[in-house]
């Protein structure tokens, strides 16, 4: 776990999600939902879809309740983003999103999502290139 959380913490987004599985499963760290979300976050931010499709499982389940607040918005606008890239988890997950929430709540998710994508292509084409 050290080496993982050295490399996660130089930002490295596949460490990154190692370290967010440890926490949301407990093994050789402690067990804590919100460490998890922090870490996928992180790693999700950088376009890893494991990340993306472990925070929809978490922000759509019974069992992250009381640690993470359920939210089938985000869990969507996660999948949906992890599906796109040909995740399978990811688009099993989607579905089953599809049966649960609201057009209301679908139409915010896609509207998320689409903001998301935005951004990250911002950030990428920044890296790329430097500070416009």
């Amino acid at each position: 776990m050290k080496w993982y959380r050295l490399a996660a913490d130089q930002g490295s987004a596949s460490a990154q999600f190692c370290v967010g599985l440890a926490h949301q499963l407990g093994q050789g760290a402690p067990q804590s939902y919100r460490e998890a979300e922090r870490w996928y976050l992180l790693a999700a931010e950088q376009n890893n879809t494991e990340a993306m499709t472990n925070l929809a499982w978490m922000y759509s389940s019974e069992n992250a309740t009381g640690q993470i607040a359920r939210d089938g918005v985000k869990a969507f606008m996660w999948a949906s983003l992890a599906a796109t890239q040909d995740n399978k988890k990811a688009q099993d997950k989607l579905k089953e999103l599809y049966a649960a929430l609201s057009p209301a709540e679908i139409s915010e998710a896609q509207k998320q999502a689409r903001e998301w994508k935005a951004a990250y292509a911002k950030k990428a084409l920044q890296k790329k290139f430097g500070e416009p």
